[in-house]
C-alpha cells in the first residue's frame, strides 16, 4: 500500500472540512407548492440577484413552454437561513417568471405570453385566459430545490451564487461583485454606480461598449479605493495563490464593513484627483507615451491608472502647483523603473502586478 504523503493528507483533510461546512438537502416540489411557499413569505427572491437577470418576454415564454411540454428544468438553489426561510440564490428569473405568469409576483401584472415556438396558439394569452387544464399542468410541474445551509452568511450565499452562475447569461467578475455589494450595502452600490458616470472619469478611462456593459469602470473605482485605503491588505494574502477576483471581493467587503471608511469623502477625493490630472494632461492622463514617435498611444492603460492614482490622491495637496511637465517627468521615471517593467510584463500574476503598481504609486507620489 502506498504511503500517504503529508500533502495528500492535507488535501484529504481540506476536502473533509469543506464538505462538512457545506450542508445541503433537496426536495422535489410542484410549482403550486412553490407559489404557496412564496406567498407565505417563507421564500424571498433576493433583489441583488434579481438585478442581474432580466429576461425578455420571449425568454419567459420559452421557459413557460418548457414547463408545459415537460422539458427538464435545471435545479433551483436556495440558501436556508436560521429561521428556516429561503433566499433564492440561483433560479430567481425562473421563479419570477412563474410567479409573474400566475399573477403572484409583487408589483407585476400577469405575464402575457409572446412568440410561442411549440404552442403558437398560446400567443397573447395570460394565466386568466389559458385553459384550466394547462394551468393544472403548470402547477403540477415538478422542480428540484437544492437547499444550502449558510447560517445567514452573506459571504457564503454569494460564493455559492458565484460558483453556480448558471442563469444562461455569462456574468463578468464585476457584475457578480455588484451582487455582493448590493447584498451587503445597497447604498454603497448606488453611490459607486452613480459615480461611474462622472464626466471626467468617463473621459479619462475610455473603454469599449462591451467592457462598459461588463461594469469595468465599477471595478476601476473599487481597485482605486482598495489601493488607496486598504493598501496594507496585500500582506494578508498569499499573492501567488489567490485570484485577483477573490482579493477584490474580500477587500470590497472590508471597505463596506469598515465603519471608519467614508465612501462619499473618498469619492470626492477621487474626483479631485481626476480633475487635477484632466487639467494638466487631459485625455493623455492614463495613456502610454511612445518615445520613438514622441506621442501618446490611443489606448487607455490600466497599469498607468493603477500606478498614478492612489499615491497622487493621498498626497494631492503637495502637487497643487506642479506643472504638466513635472508630472510627466515623474511618470517617465516610473516607466523606466525596473519594478514597473517587471510588473507590467507578460506572465506577471495579476494580483502581484496590482500590488507592485500600488507600492510604486505611493513611492513616487509621496
Amino acid at each position: 500500500m502506498t504511503d500517504i504523503t503529508e500533502k495528500h493528507k492535507n488535501i484529504l483533510d481540506q476536502v473533509a472540512k469543506a464538505r462538512k461546512e457545506l450542508k445541503t438537502d433537496h426536495y422535489n416540489m410542484s410549482v403550486g407548492e412553490i407559489i404557496n411557499v412564496y406567498n407565505e413569505k417563507e421564500m424571498s427572491l433576493n433583489p441583488a440577484y434579481q438585478r442581474l437577470y432580466r429576461w425578455e418576454n420571449e425568454q419567459k415564454t420559452d421557459f413557460i413552454e418548457s414547463l408545459i411540454i415537460g422539458i427538464p428544468i435545471p435545479p433551483i438553489f436556495v440558501a436556508q437561513k436560521q429561521d428556516g426561510t429561503w433566499d433564492v440564490v440561483d433560479g430567481v428569473q425562473r421563479l419570477s417568471t412563474i410567479l409573474e405568469l400566475t399573477g403572484n409576483l409583487k408589483n407585476y401584472d400577469y405575464l402575457k405570453l409572446k412568440t410561442c415556438k411549440y404552442i403558437p396558439s398560446l400567443d397573447g394569452e395570460t394565466w386568466k385566459t389559458i385553459p384550466a387544464d394547462i394551468q393544472r399542468i403548470i402547477k403540477r410541474a415538478k422542480l428540484t430545490i437544492n437547499i444550502i445551509l449558510t447560517e445567514n452568511s452573506i459571504q457564503s450565499q454569494y460564493e455559492v451564487f458565484q460558483r453556480l452562475n448558471t442563469g444562461g447569461v455569462h456574468l463578468s467578475d464585476q457584475e457578480l461583485r455588484n451582487c455582493l455589494i448590493i447584498m451587503f450595502n445597497e447604498d454603497f452600490y448606488d453611490e459607486i454606480n452613480k459615480f461611474k458616470r462622472d464626466e471626467v472619469f468617463v473621459k479619462l478611462t475610455p473603454i469599449s461598449e462591451k467592457k462598459e456593459e461588463e461594469e469595468e469602470r465599477m471595478e476601476f473605482i473599487l481597485k482605486y479605493l482598495i489601493a488607496r485605503y486598504n493598501s496594507n491588505s496585500f500582506n494578508n494574502y498569499p499573492i501567488s495563490q489567490i485570484h485577483v477576483r477573490d482579493f477584490i471581493d474580500k477587500e470590497t467587503t472590508k471597505l463596506i464593513e469598515n465603519k471608519d471608511f467614508n465612501l462619499s469623502n473618498a469619492l470626492e477625493e477621487f474626483k479631485a484627483s481626476l480633475e487635477f490630472l484632466d487639467k494638466l494632461l487631459g485625455e493623455q492622463a492614463f495613456k502610454k507615451y511612445n518615445y520613438e514617435t514622441k506621442s501618446y498611444t490611443n489606448a487607455f492603460s490600466k497599469q498607468m491608472y493603477e500606478v498614478i492614482l492612489p499615491g497622487l490622491s493621498k498626497n494631492l495637496d503637495k502637487y497643487k502647483d506642479i506643472t504638466a511637465d513635472k508630472i510627466k517627468g515623474i511618470i517617465d521615471i516610473i516607466y523606466n523603473d525596473k519594478t514597473y517593467k517587471y510588473a507590467t510584463k507578460a506572465g506577471t500574476k495579476p494580483l502581484n502586478r496590482y500590488k507592485l503598481l500600488t507600492e510604486l504609486s505611493f513611492k513616487y507620489f509621496e
